[in-house]
């Protein structure tokens, strides 16, 4: 009965034993990282890419295997020096985050490994970026273009920063005319309206390209894009549903 109950306890042991055995993915906290969200803070748009190097290691007892990490978007990449590592071993992620626009950012990557009790982590990166010059709306889109009509369009550009910025060197491509000609002083938090105009002779896609020269360091140059499709003059058919003689 004794080496009965013996060879059961030894049995439960190893058991447990089988359990605890196992790998375990930690997100290693550092003062950008805390839990399982990365923030970068308030920064300039100037500081595009982000980047940063994220320790994964495996706090578990086995080997712990490591599955390519899967961001969110395409403007973020997120690349593992190891894949595969010993108890007590980490691995350096390092993150790139292209950013495109001024405000609040917040993207993921999924991790997936083998740990049996989080087979899954879902990672947040996060940053409120700064832009100093801004565009509202951020392009030029002609709703209404006709083939010999002019058609407008305004946009603003805002200055954000803490100081004056100077917008000059006015330019246009495809035909386009814009409304200012002379060096504009945007007051910090100002802004000014830009309006582009476009005549086109042709049917079919239209775009163009505002550039102006800028005081501020983070943008030496600013675009403004702008598009519409071409539609045919609404005269003309009107001319000739009119001519069409009747059957």
């Amino acid at each position: 009965m004794k080496t009965l109950l013996s060879l059961a306890a030894f049995g439960v042991m190893a058991f447990s034993c089988t359990l605890s055995a196992q790998p375990k993915l930690e997100i290693v906290e550092n003062d950008h990282l805390k839990g399982e969200t990365y923030d970068w803070g308030t920064i300039s748009f100037k500081q595009s890419p982000l980047k940063a190097d994220i320790t994964l290691k495996n706090s578990g007892t086995e080997k712990l295997t490591l599955n390519d990490p899967k961001p969110t978007c395409g403007c973020t990449t997120a690349p593992l020096e190891k894949k595969e590592l010993a108890p007590g071993e980490s691995t350096t992620m390092h993150v790139t985050l292209n950013v495109s626009h001024a405000g609040p950012v917040t993207k993921s990557i999924s991790l997936t490994s083998n740990d049996p009790n989080s087979a899954t982590k879902i990672m947040y990166l996060k940053a409120n970026i700064e832009r100093a010059l801004n565009l509202s709306p951020s392009y030029l889109s002609f709703s209404d273009l006709e083939v010999g009509k002019e058609s407008t369009v305004t946009v603003k550009v805002v200055n954000s920063s803490k100081e004056d910025v100077t917008i000059s060197d006015f330019s246009a491509s495809n035909g386009a005319k814009i409304n200012l000609d002379k060096p504009v002083v945007i007051k910090a938090g100002g802004e000014v309206s830009l309006t582009a105009s476009a005549k086109p002779d042709k049917v079919g896609y239209y775009n163009t390209t505002v550039t102006m020269k800028t005081t501020h360091p983070d943008f030496p140059t600013l675009e403004v894009q702008g598009y519409g499709n071409v539609m045919e003059p609404k005269q003309s058919k009107v001319f000739n549903t009119l001519s069409t003689p009747a059957k």
